[in-house]
């Protein structure tokens, strides 16, 4: 049978995009985060996975994404027993997604511009006015090439023109066939490319140095299981075997990870996102993260800012939000916003970064668990090798329900898959459209904001109780105005006008701030 090239790349992104859960604990699943095509990733990393396997003696199957979005979605989702990730991923995979490090590359990360051997092109100057293909966005290497033309004072936005590739080969194949003056790549696929092609590129500029990508293993890998595989990675480099594996990923070895090793990962991270500020220093920013889509939550909390800026002798007050909830916690850690109206678990973070809480929702928050009201699920084990559709994990109704399920005995990606969703309403969309079989989302007036969504679902479980949503101020505001906000928030429930805000803004109403609890929420 004849088998198309089109039909050969479908079976291909079945067999390796396709999120598949571990039903085994000798089965496990390596993802490679996909830095070259899916074929360059099948053949150098197929005998990593066989190797592997032999040690842990498992099946381990090799795993990839379409693109590096999709990859870092699917750690999220913890779909990975264990993955090679590279360095801006490490505080979100290690913090957050329930990842420990295994080994790291012996070799830092330095991003080389390469460009045509008989360019004139002499400098990252002469790149003013071109064009330079580069790897997707979210990659180290375009992170680090965007920080090297700041460095020199060429706006990536204004002075040149960057394409985005799908991967490190295409931005190179950009460059071969003059589509592009320059590519930012790394040393490894430079060692990959044929002497023939090779011969055709030189090294125009080398970035900084940042530490290299690293193998990572889920916690739900019995630890015997990972120690097995850290010795075999790190032992590559001393024996035949595992050579032959190192020339084939173009690497020269990998080591022990120390946090130490990923702590400027940390700082980088941060810098990433730029708050807006008010055009008018005197104006004061309203911040509100995002539970809903960001236009729908400045109509639905509109009262608020008309509220504070009536209390404070009409100073003008802006709404703000942000498009996701790490960006909204990134905009508080810069120092964004004058108030700030947001959950719990942001409190920490608020207080590192200057801010004090004013008043808190009288209304505790907890993950409810709903499914279609005709859905034949009954209990939470039934959730078993379902799609659950969740807030983004950032939220404090996707923490506590990762908390719950976790007691139950599940692991994310492996029991079941949790889909995030960038805020309640698209998570309940996926519900009604049937795209989930269950899920999370907080009770109360969230589900008063969209009663057509929340009108055919049922509870099927919920978490434990946390405290509710807080206002907080930035420190450096006079005490006078904080003081007036924060009788001003506590009082709505006492004034006609305050109970309309509190009912059109489907709030509870607001009481002082018990900062134990708070506190405590942190040790959880």
């Amino acid at each position: 049978m004849i088998v198309s090239c089109k039909t050969f790349i479908s079976i291909l992104t079945i067999l390796f995009f396709t999120p598949i859960l571990s039903v085994a604990s000798d089965k496990y699943s390596l993802g490679v985060f996909p830095y070259n095509s899916a074929r360059q990733i099948i053949s150098i990393y197929g005998p990593v996975t066989q190797d592997l396997g032999k040690k842990a003696q498992a099946n381990i199957s090799l795993k990839t994404a379409s693109n590096f979005y999709k990859f870092t979605k699917n750690l999220e989702a913890e779909i990975y027993d264990l993955a090679l990730i590279q360095p801006f991923d490490y505080p979100n995979a290690i913090d957050k997604f329930n990842y420990t490090p295994i080994a790291r590359l012996d070799a830092p990360l330095v991003a080389f511009y390469i460009v045509l051997e008989d360019s004139d092109i002499q400098s990252l100057e002469d790149l003013r006015g071109k064009v330079i293909a580069f790897p997707p966005p979210p990659a180290a290497i375009s992170h680090l090439a965007k920080a090297e033309l700041n460095s020199l004072g060429i706006s990536p936005e204004k002075d040149v023109k960057i394409q985005y590739q799908k991967n490190h080969d295409s931005c190179l194949h950009e460059v071969l066939i003059h589509r592009a003056s320059a590519c930012p790549t790394d040393f490894s696929n430079i060692k990959k490319m044929g002497e023939n092609r090779k011969n055709k590129f030189r090294v125009l500029k080398q970035t900084k140095e940042l530490p290299h990508i690293l193998f990572v293993g889920h916690k739900r890998v019995p630890q015997n299981i990972l120690n097995k595989l850290k010795k075999q990675i790190i032992s590559w480099k001393n024996n035949k075997n595992g050579k032959s594996i190192l020339k084939k990923m173009g690497m020269p070895g990998f080591v022990s990870v120390k946090d130490s090793d990923y702590k400027v990962m940390y700082s980088l991270q941060k810098k990433q996102i730029t708050p807006k500020r008010s055009s008018n220093s005197k104006d004061l920013s309203f911040g509100v993260f995002p539970y809903i889509p960001p236009k729908e939550l400045a109509k639905l909390l509109a009262p608020m800012p008309k509220a504070f800026s009536r209390a404070l002798n009409d100073k003008v007050v802006h709404f703000r939000s942000a498009t996701s909830y790490d960006q909204f916690n990134q905009n508080i850690t810069q120092g964004a916003y004058d108030i700030i109206f947001t959950q719990p678990f942001d409190y920490k973070s608020a207080i590192e970064y200057g801010y004090t809480p004013i008043a808190q929702s009288s209304e505790t928050i907890s993950a409810h668990i709903y499914v279609n009201k005709k859905s034949n699920i009954q209990t939470l084990t039934e959730l078993k090798g379902k799609t659950i559709a969740s807030p983004p994990r950032h939220a404090a109704v996707s923490r506590l329900f990762n908390k719950k399920i976790r007691q139950a005995g599940f692991w994310p990606g492996q029991d079941l898959i949790i889909e995030y969703k960038q805020s309640h309403l698209s998570c309940l969309k996926q519900l009604k459209y049937q795209k989930a079989s269950a899920c999370i989302s907080a009770p109360g007036g969230l589900l008063a904001v969209s009663p057509g969504l929340s009108k055919n679902i049922r509870l099927l479980d919920k978490s434990q109780e946390i405290p509710g949503l807080i206002f907080m101020v930035k420190n450096q505001m006079d005490k006078k105005s904080q003081t007036i906000l924060k009788n001003t928030i506590i009082n709505w429930h006492k004034t006609p006008s305050g109970k309309e805000l509190l009912n059109n803004t489907k709030l509870q109403h607001f009481i002082d701030v018990n900062k134990a609890q708070y506190d405590k929420l942190q040790l959880e």
